[in-house]
This record gives structure tokens, C-alpha cells and sequence, in this order.
């Protein structure tokens, strides 16, 4: 009996050698078949970009802004706390878990994407630890909603994206 494509291993794909073979192996997950069956848990909207203005308390966004400045705050933790804003509003966004090369990042004037959960809090807007990219043309953009996938430690959802994308052209 013949095999079908779609019962080649995982490690026909490029990029999947034994390390993330047996990391896919954790949740079920040995042929292309079983790969097209991993269904996404959710997909998130990031086709377009909202004004900060019009954030959506606890609804995912894609923001874009100029940084209006950064800065390290004492707390109960070290915390990087950037103000982003545009024409619309400000945002702070906060960072719990951050390195030193990321601080120098977050230039002033300088333009930032951002992707994450806005919040709202006394009246402000805040984003922790959103998703970000740091220039003019840095785009989270995509052009069509993005898939969310139940997933192992180790393997992250750009992972994923790329393996389903392999295993569906």
C-alpha cells in the first residue's frame, strides 16, 4: 500500500529536525495529517491599526505611536515603563521582564508597533508586555486574521505559523 503525503513525517518540512520532532511528538503530533488537524484555539485581529483613542478596554489592538519617552521605575519590581501616543491619546506600556538593550530601544521620538491587550485604568490606557516592533515601516500588520495555537513549552506560535504554512502549500 502506498502512503500518502499526508502521512510523511513532520520532519519533511524545513526547519523540523529531532529536537522540535520530539517537541511536536509531546502533544500528538508525528505526521503532516496530524499537523492540518492542530486547529487554532482563536485567531487574533491584526489587519488593521486603532487610533489609541480608540482602544476597546481588554480587546486586542494593534497600535502604532511615537514614543514620548522611557524610563525604569522602582516598585515592588524593576519595571521599563514607555509612553507611547499619537494624534488620538497616550499609552503606557509596561515591561516586568525586560533587558537592559531594550530600554535604549525605546528612543524618544522614535515610532513603535505595538500588538497586545490595552487596558484601562483610572481613566489612562495601558499595555504590559505587549508585542512590538520599533521603526517607521515595522509593521504588525498582516493581512489576514492570525491563528493562535494550542502549544507545548518550547515552541512558539511564529513556529507554528511557519509549519502550517509549510504543510499547506
Amino acid at each position: 500500500m502506498s502512503q500518502t503525503i499526508l502521512q510523511n513525517s513532520v520532519t519533511t518540512l524545513r526547519g523540523v529536525g529531532e529536537k522540535l520532532r520530539l517537541r511536536l511528538s509531546e502533544i500528538g503530533i508525528y505526521s503532516l495529517e496530524d499537523l492540518l488537524f492542530h486547529f487554532p484555539l482563536r485567531y487574533q485581529d491584526r489587519t488593521r491599526v486603532t487610533p489609541i483613542g480608540a482602544l476597546t478596554d481588554q480587546i486586542d489592538a494593534v497600535v502604532q505611536g511615537d514614543i514620548r519617552g522611557a524610563a525604569v521605575t522602582m516598585g515592588r519590581r524593576r519595571t521599563l515603563v514607555v509612553q507611547i501616543s499619537d494624534d488620538t491619546g497616550l499609552i503606557t506600556v509596561r515591561f516586568f521582564h525586560f533587558r537592559q538593550t531594550q530600554v535604549a530601544q525605546f528612543k524618544t521620538g522614535g515610532r513603535v508597533t505595538l500588538f497586545g491587550t490595552p487596558r484601562r485604568l483610572a481613566g489612562k490606557v495601558e499595555m504590559v508586555h505587549p508585542e512590538y516592533r520599533l521603526g517607521d515601516e515595522a509593521s504588525l500588520l498582516e493581512p489576514a486574521l492570525t491563528p493562535v495555537y494550542p502549544t507545548v513549552s518550547g515552541l512558539g506560535q511564529s513556529t507554528w505559523r511557519k509549519l502550517c504554512g509549510q504543510a499547506v502549500a
